[in-house]
């Protein structure tokens, strides 16, 4: 995955996030992208995101790098054991110790953190 250099970004009082790279739940519209919420049915019938969602729009404003969308249970609801993920496998827990599994909506956000050192932060909604 691209990221930008943190060299090139200072951290001001109207942008405190400046540079920051950050991951947002699949259930966030984020304008020219496609929200899904991690259910194959809808690619069909979602078109790409006219507007940001607020708390979106607010973290860009502040100065965050979106790096991208992370999975997350289908529609967040709650699939568990991991065989009952619909569309897509559970992500892996990069921190356990094969026993572990992440678990809730906000999973692949979670997992996204604890496995790359590059990545600042996740945004969840549970």
């Amino acid at each position: 995955v691209a990221v930008p250099s943190r060299l090139y970004f200072e951290k001001t009082p109207a942008k405190p996030l400046h540079g920051m790279r950050i991951v947002i739940m699949d259930n966030l519209d984020m304008k020219g992208v496609q929200t899904v919420a991690s259910n194959k049915s809808f690619l069909k019938f979602r078109p790409e995101a006219n507007q940001s969602a607020p708390v979106v729009s607010e973290l860009l404003a502040k100065g965050a790098v979106l790096v991208g969308k992370v999975k997350m249970t289908s529609f967040a609801d709650r699939e568990f054991p991991p065989s009952d993920w619909i569309d897509h496998h559970c992500p892996f827990n990069p921190r356990g110790d094969g026993y572990l599994l992440p678990q809730g909506s906000s999973s692949g956000t979670a997992v996204a953190v604890a496995a790359y050192d590059w990545l600042d932060a996740g945004f969840g909604t549970d």
